[in-house]
């Protein structure tokens, strides 16, 4: 990842940005899941990559892991409300943390 680069762009839509990292995070995260459709759902860069962390955990599916996700995800809906989808990474974490015990 810090070998990277995004090129910013003044007046560059968020929307463009989010997708950018959402794409550079596929490739650099071995296992992250995402659905580029989603990230429009997001209100911000930083809720995005809170839920996209949150995501991460939430795959990894430890104990510890899921804890993590919990958190992630728990502040992902306190930054984005009205997003649906940190509500349903949320609920996916619930379910895994029962399924576990």
């Amino acid at each position: 990842l810090h070998q990277e680069s995004i090129k910013l762009i003044e007046h560059q839509p968020a929307s463009l940005l989010q997708n950018k990292i959402a794409n550079l995070l596929l490739r650099c995260i071995p296992g992250l899941r995402w659905d580029t459709k989603q990230i429009s759902e997001l209100n911000s860069i930083d809720s995005t990559m809170v839920y996209l962390r949150g995501k991460h955990e939430l795959n990894q599916y430890t104990p510890y892991s899921l804890q993590q996700a919990l958190k992630l995800l728990t502040q992902c809906v306190n930054m984005s409300p009205n997003s649906i989808a940190p509500y349903c990474a949320l609920a996916e974490c619930y379910l895994s943390m029962a399924q576990m015990g």
